[in-house]
């Protein structure tokens, strides 16, 4: 079972919440200094996410990518009738 750590970041509360604000400021940059395209923006927003949980949180790999099949992997897409990721 996965324990959450509170503050992974020098037990500094303020330090792990701005390391956690991470992903949101990746977005709100791409998005608003960049102005690239919103898709851009929330992948680039996911990796960012993704890479915080796995290195600062200690989320274990496995269970990250687990989470990709707890969110509808096998749905079938309306337009093509092919698997979809959504």
């Amino acid at each position: 079972m996965f324990h959450q750590l509170l503050t992974p970041i020098a037990s500094s509360l303020p330090l792990s919440f701005l390391v956690a604000a991470l992903p949101i400021a990746t977005v709100l940059i791409i998005l608003g200094v960049l102005r690239k395209a919103a898709w851009l923006a929330s992948l680039a927003g996911l990796l960012v996410g993704l890479a915080v949980a796995v290195g600062v949180w200690q989320l274990p790999l496995g269970l990250a990518d687990s989470m990709r099949s707890a969110t509808g992997s096998s749905r079938t897409c309306p337009t093509t009738g092919a698997s979809c990721w959504w």
